[in-house]
């Protein structure tokens, strides 16, 4: 009989363990400090590659990860999982118009000003300018930007000649 009770004192002793250990496991959200580890994580590396709205894009990826990986075992989680979060937090946060920074814009215009076109134009600049506008405002987003054909631009070129002006010969 002793050894009955010996078996089930240890029995229940392992159980409870278990039991600790499993719901331990079973967190549905990280700790304090954990977030705060991770947030910090984020934002310097955020920092160090200058991504727009840093503080937005990391709560999003800590969202993301923390929702994914509850426990926040680093071991479990996925190299690609973590880039798709990264990569879907980006996107949410990058208005459209970011395929038009000034460093693209200055591209069009270069690219513009050595078009035939633009060289006929009594002021190639403002003509260079005015389609460099008209295409972003026909074309705001990578997606629309896909659908510009020459077609497409060489009537927006006409539609920036000065009416009152005549074309150089």
């Amino acid at each position: 009989m002793k050894k009955y009770k010996r078996i089930n004192i240890i029995g229940i002793i392992f159980s409870s363990v278990f039991l600790v250990l499993s719901v331990s496991g079973c967190r549905q959200e990280w700790f304090p400090e954990e977030k705060e580890s991770f947030l910090a994580s984020c934002m310097n590396g955020a920092d160090y590659n200058q991504v727009p709205k840093a503080k937005e894009f990391c709560d999003c990826y800590q969202q993301k990860t923390e929702k994914k990986y509850p426990n926040y075992d680093v071991r479990d989680w996925d190299t690609d999982t973590l880039e798709k979060f990264r990569n879907q937090c980006h996107d949410s946060l990058t208005p459209d118009e970011v395929i038009w920074p000034e460093v693209s814009r200055n591209a069009f215009m270069k690219s513009c000003l050595d078009l035939p076109d633009a060289k006929n134009q009594p002021n190639p600049a403002a003509w260079c300018s005015c389609v460099l506008e008209k295409v972003i405002t026909k074309f705001p987003d990578t997606d629309k930007l896909a659908a510009l054909t020459q077609d497409s631009l060489h009537d927006i070129g006409r539609s920036c000649v000065e009416p009152s002006t005549n074309q150089k010969p």
